[in-house]
């Protein structure tokens, strides 16, 4: 009786742990299913054709963090890659078209001479309609998870966009450390904000 028990015992906890992994594995396609069509959903933003990416609209912004807060870096780049593939900038609050460089090299001048001088990928520059753009972008992507949206608990995410910033409110967040406190050599703040490469996380 004993062993019978035992046996019995031993096939429940079998039966509970494949029971786990099964709900699992379903909540984890569920997500998958959910990031791809956030994919899809952002690819129409803005939901104005003359919206300005500095001034988004709050409904805009909404969907635009829904997605960042599931996302990681390789699905912001698949939502940067379909806007470009449709002539349109990689940030998902802007509806301008992205830059077409006329030149025929992949290393491009970054417009900038003495120590600032910098060659450049061509690829990388139009992905953006602007450099404002892609500062845009780099500050959401040091936000994203590192790991997959089934690991981490997404509904603690608050992902803050370039024009949210302020140190007071990112340090709380995020614990980070602003570089430096006044100005930076490289890269000046405009309009009181630091660059997203003035940010060490």
């Amino acid at each position: 009786m004993a062993g019978q028990t035992s046996k019995d015992d031993s096939a429940s906890r079998i039966r509970a742990t494949a029971l786990r992994h099964a709900l699992d594995i379903q909540e984890k396609k569920k997500l998958q299913t959910r990031i791809t069509d956030l994919v899809i959903e952002a690819f129409d933003l803005p939901s104005s054709p003359d919206a300005d990416p500095a001034r988004p609209r709050p409904s805009d912004v909404a969907l635009f963090k829904e997605c960042l807060g599931l996302f990681q870096a390789s699905d912001l780049d698949d939502l940067i890659y379909e806007r470009n593939v449709d002539n349109r900038c990689g940030y998902a609050l802007c509806p301008k078209p992205n830059q077409k460089l006329a030149h025929d090299a992949k290393k491009v001048w970054n417009g900038k001479g003495g120590k600032d001088f910098a060659l450049v990928d061509k690829a990388e520059l139009e992905r953006w309609c602007s450099k404002a753009c892609r500062d845009r972008t780099t500050f959401v992507r040091a936000q994203l998870g590192t790991e997959p949206a089934w690991l981490r608990d997404v509904k603690q995410v608050d992902i803050k966009l370039l024009e949210e910033f302020s140190p007071d409110s990112l340090s709380e967040s995020f614990q980070v450390s602003i570089l430096p406190t006044t100005s930076c050599d490289i890269h000046p703040f405009e309009n009181g904000v630091p660059c997203p490469s003035c940010i060490r996380y």
